[in-house]
């Protein structure tokens, strides 16, 4: 009897019940979509990094790093891969208006980019921007830029021929630079041969089984905080070797320096004795000649 009501009661409602039930089919999928859109994304952005290489971690160091620490980082169990690299943040001026740039190596192994547009660099001259720069890259690409601040740079003037996308830098705000703390408003990659220093000053590391958890997620989280551990004590350990190397390279150019000084000293005042002992001779010539001369008159 309830199910003869039932349909009985749908039937003389019939455009009723199809209204509600769409409404209720629309509300379920649009709630599937809500809860299954997190996961998507999420899983999105960890085949997109996967793919990319991005790193677990970067090092910094105020002294740099050497090739032993780059050895001894390696020999580290939680360390799948090191990656050792150069960066220098400077003043730029494009178009009489200055800027805060950084430029890094375009040569990589992690945080591989994606050309977005135009080409990759096919000489040392050469550059490729971040497509989060503060500037419109339109306004860059196909111009050049004067390096104006301190740089350890082979070159001050670089040519934009591209733009790329990083998965290190996925916001628009690029983060504070090294010139007095001021943030960043543009990133270049260019080739390795213009960096002039002899040491690297950052360090980025992919950690073992890290790939494995989702990005972002707790479990990422903890599985980079665990190993994270294990690398800030080794760094603790390695942090003065670079330093020390340093000081008693320059220690000993300093006492080199000191003895050739103290040799070329004495070697100077041998000369100058030489050549006061031939003054006073030739000064008693002199004497000599005229007393010679007063007793021929």
């Amino acid at each position: 009897m309830f199910e003869k009501d039932t349909f009985r009661l749908i039937k003389n409602t019939l455009k009723r019940f199809l209204s509600l039930l769409l409404i209720v089919l629309i509300g379920v999928a649009f709630m599937m979509g809500l809860m299954s859109d997190p996961l998507i994304m999420r899983n999105s952005v960890d085949a997109y990094n996967d793919t990319n290489k991005l790193h677990d971690l970067q090092l910094y160091s105020s002294y740099g790093f050497c090739q032993e620490d780059i050895r001894e980082l390696k020999k580290q169990e939680v360390v799948k891969d090191v990656f050792a690299s150069r960066f220098i943040d400077t003043y730029v001026t494009f178009k009489d208006v200055e800027y805060v740039a950084r430029f890094e190596e375009a040569e990589r192994q992690v945080d591989c980019f994606e050309l977005v547009e135009g080409r990759m660099p096919e000489s040392g001259n050469e550059a490729v921007l971040l497509n989060n720069a503060s500037i419109s890259r339109h306004a860059l690409i196909g111009d050049s830029i004067r390096v104006t601040g301190d740089a350890n740079l082979s070159r001050k003037i670089y040519k934009v021929v591209g733009v790329v996308k990083s998965p290190a830098y996925t916001s628009k705000i690029l983060g504070a630079s090294n010139c007095d703390n001021q943030d960043l408003n543009m990133i270049f990659f260019i080739p390795e041969e213009n960096f002039t220093a002899d040491y690297y000053t950052t360090v980025y590391l992919t950690l073992d089984d890290c790939e494995k958890e989702v990005s972002y997620t707790k479990e990422y989280k903890d599985a980079v905080k665990e190993k994270e551990e294990e690398i800030e004590y080794f760094a603790g350990e390695q942090e003065g070797y670079y330093r020390d190397k340093l000081v008693s390279r320059y220690e000993k150019e300093l006492s080199d320096n000191e003895a050739l000084f103290e040799e070329k000293k004495a070697e100077g005042e041998k000369e100058l004795a030489e050549a006061k002992k031939k003054l006073d001779d030739a000064q008693m010539e002199i004497l000599i000649g005229k007393s010679q001369l007063e007793t021929q008159r």
